[in-house]
């Protein structure tokens, strides 16, 4: 029981999280964006999981917030500076946080 918890804590309920808060954001400042160009930006720092290399924490959290910045210039309309850098550290520093609280709350 131990194990699913903490794969469900680690992988899919982050990813679920910042699914619905791109989600959020998008529908908050009105921007047409589609459901799954939100799942790609969500999805988008995990791909630096697929590197054989064990990265510092705050190189992922750095490299994860530039891939899904990328992302978010690429497949939407909003602006890189100001608008999409703050909804990509929002949405990182929300989304910490409530992960750190369930995981406070569940152990």
């Amino acid at each position: 029981m131990d194990a699913v918890v903490n794969y469900l804590l680690g992988a899919l309920v982050p990813l679920i999280l910042r699914i619905t808060l791109f989600v959020l954001v998008f529908r908050f400042r009105r921007h047409r964006v589609p459901f799954l160009t939100s799942f790609l930006l969500a999805a988008s720092p995990m791909l630096l999981s697929l590197i054989p290399i064990p990265l510092p924490e705050i190189l992922l959290v750095i490299g994860g917030m530039g891939i899904t910045l990328f992302f978010l210039n690429k497949y939407t309309e909003i602006d890189l500076l100001p608008e999409g850098s703050l909804i990509v550290v929002g949405i990182e520093i929300v989304g910490r946080v409530i992960m750190v609280v369930l995981r406070f709350a569940l152990t």
